[in-house]
């Protein structure tokens, strides 16, 4: 059966969104891109398209020296809500669409497949200086779920300085292939994963695998030469297909673990159930078997267990800051009387939003909610 190759399969990921989102329309607004069913990362370049459009525009010019309070928080909410109506309704037409979707899958496959050398291809200037925030929110928009890009950003959300040379660039680099591909990790297998995905035409014939090329370079990138060089002995004798289970193969020879116990980590989740965190010993602890069977209320409100710094980050990391959405999402939670119907909520969202649901945010948020139903103001 032959393997179709990366164009193909890009070319035709880009093909599906465009007549998704473009729909017989020669004009469509920015709302109505928005609304589609296509990943985060394509939204998140319909937006940043929306803002350049607007700011290039400028349909609406303030004149901040006439009088009047332009620090009053009534009118600054009005200007924003405003400019944010003006961003919904920003006209794109079939070039502007295609422009966007096109860019969003480079940039989304370049971030899985090499995602060192994208970090230094888009972002390093002449100068060797990277700006850590253009970073961040690159990684926000377009590197959710990739583990490099995940945790390069925890790392530069933590240096202190609003800049970094290409060698702090590069020492973040080696400690994060070192944390994630130095033994046998989920993560690995999670980037192979989603590398196939985007190599992969769905609804048409052919084998969900990759092209050697791609798998020699995808393990470069990751320091893991010694798997590397086995691919390449065996593309010399005549292999060009590489599946899943290849790979699994060759780390199972490198790292001499059996296959079968390689495959279970590799497709294995945490608990679909938050981890509450017990900090005195004399508590007990739920028991997993036992966690259907939530005490009576009345409970406690959801508010009484998120404190600032969560709150930040859940508005943050899984609502795209976006803090009233994340209001509104904790309202209607806090309504809900069993954690089983909290629970599905809460996979909605996560699920509608393209956050994964095993995050470090995610599971955060999670515990929270969880403590609604079942604390008492013991758990938490």
């Amino acid at each position: 059966m032959a393997l179709l190759g990366i164009e193909e399969g890009l070319k035709s990921r880009v093909h599906d969104f465009y007549q998704l989102c473009v729909d017989g329309h020669e004009v469509v607004t920015c709302r109505h891109l928005l609304e589609k069913d296509v990943p985060q990362y394509v939204k998140s370049s319909f937006i940043s398209f929306a803002r350049r459009r607007l700011k290039e525009l400028s349909p609406i010019t303030w004149n901040y020296k006439k009088a009047f309070d332009f620090n009053d928080p009534e009118l600054k909410d009005s200007i924003e809500q405003l400019t944010n109506v003006l961003q919904m309704n920003i006209h794109f037409t079939k070039k502007d669409v295609e422009l966007c979707i096109n860019n969003a899958v480079k940039i989304r496959f370049e971030f899985i497949l090499r995602p060192q050398k994208a970090i230094e291809a888009f972002f390093i200037n002449k100068k060797n200086q990277i700006d850590k925030e253009i970073i961040i929110r690159s990684i926000e928009k377009f590197g959710s779920n990739i583990p490099f890009m995940e945790k390069l950003g925890e790392k530069l959300e933590k240096y202190p300085q609003k800049t970094l040379d290409y060698d702090q660039y590069l020492f973040f680099s080696r400690e994060i292939k070192k944390e994630l591909y130095s033994n046998v990790h989920k993560e690995l297998f999670k980037e192979f994963d989603l590398l196939l995905d985007m190599s992969y035409v769905n609804g048409k014939v052919g084998p969900k695998a990759l092209e050697f090329h791609l798998v020699e370079e995808f393990l470069g990138c990751r320091g893991l030469e010694n798997i590397q060089n086995l691919v390449h002995n065996k593309v010399e004798k005549g292999k060009e297909v590489w599946y899943k289970q290849d790979i699994i193969d060759l780390i199972s020879l490198v790292f001499n673990i059996p296959s079968s116990k390689i495959s279970q980590q590799s497709l294995a989740k945490e608990n679909i159930y938050p981890k509450i965190i017990f900090s005195d010993d004399k508590f007990l602890k739920i028991q997993r078997q036992k966690i259907e069977h939530q005490p009576p209320g009345p409970y406690p409100s959801i508010y009484d267990y998120i404190d600032r710094k969560d709150w930040k980050i859940f508005v943050r990391k899984l609502f795209k800051k976006d803090e009233k959405e994340f209001k509104n999402f904790i309202n209607r939670i806090d309504k809900i009387t069993k954690w089983r119907d909290a629970k599905q909520i809460i996979d909605w969202e996560l699920e509608k939003r393209q956050v994964d649901f095993y995050s470090r945010e995610a599971v955060r948020l999670g515990d929270v909610i969880f403590a609604k139903y079942f604390s008492k103001g013991v758990y938490v």
